[in-house]
């Protein structure tokens, strides 16, 4: 059953309060989605730097 774009961005802006959501209906079909999610408290970090393959040191270990 689908879920419609505005239920998805408030389960996001529910989760991550102060959230800023954009969702794309890839397909135009209200069935297939893609959501982009902004935290302005997680501006300072970055996945890349949090992944285990950017740290040699402790990908190994």
């Amino acid at each position: 059953m689908p879920m419609a774009a505005a239920d998805i961005e408030a389960a996001i802006v529910g989760a991550l309060p102060g959230a800023s959501v954009e969702i794309t209906d890839l397909a135009g079909d209200g069935d297939h989605y893609a959501a982009v999610r902004l935290v302005a408290a997680w501006a300072a970090f970055s996945m890349r730097s949090n992944s285990p393959r950017s740290r040699p040191e402790e990908a190994s270990a």
